[in-house]
């Protein structure tokens, strides 16, 4: 169920994004490097059970509006590794969401965070595709551990989701967790 819920969510994410275009953060203020003025670089950095590292550093950033039986929310995608613009709902290798209400800036919220039922206002998720063996890696199952500061999400005047990730996460298909700690931000 959580795994087609993110799937759904993706294709939502990259229609929009081919349909409406995106900024990556590699192009705003911000880069890898880590040249802008007082912020850290967009990066982050997951290590799996087997000592396998992944990177995501280069995110795009779109919105939707919140499902129709929730609250009114926009919420915010930061989307990472989802191939090229022919296919990108199919991506080629480890792949990273993130995703937050753009009611809850400036919150942080423990792992495992579940959004309140029929509260999309308190949306705080990020999921992986794939570290090493390990697949579907979400911030909501049992044994993730730490926390997701959301600095900044918004839609107006254009998408931009600012977060800081520092924790571990469980994969839906084993007991096995990922250590995932990172800054994003997407505009």
């Amino acid at each position: 169920m959580r795994l087609g819920r993110c799937l759904a969510a993706l294709v939502v994410a990259t229609t929009l994004l081919n349909a409406c275009g995106s900024e990556s953060s590699d192009e705003g203020e911000s880069d890898e490097s880590g040249d802008a003025p007082g912020r850290p670089p967009t990066r982050v950095v997951a290590t799996g059970p087997d000592g396998e590292v992944v990177q995501f550093t280069d995110f795009s950033v779109t919105c939707r509006p919140s499902e129709e039986e929730q609250p009114p929310a926009q919420i915010v995608y930061a989307l990472a590794g989802f191939g090229d613009a022919d296919n990108p709902s199919r991506p080629k290798g480890p792949a990273m969401m993130i995703e937050a209400a753009d009611t809850v800036d400036g919150m942080t919220v423990e792992l495992p965070h579940i959004e309140e039922y029929g509260n999309e206002k308190t949306f705080v998720s990020a999921f992986i595709t794939e570290v090493g063996d390990e697949r579907e890696i979400a911030s909501n199952t049992e044994l993730s551990t730490g926390e997701i500061e959301v600095i900044s999400a918004t839609c107006e005047p254009t998408p931009r989701l600012e977060v800081r990730i520092d924790g571990v996460m469980e994969s839906e298909l084993s007991d096995n967790t990922v250590t995932v700690q990172g800054y994003v931000v997407a505009e």
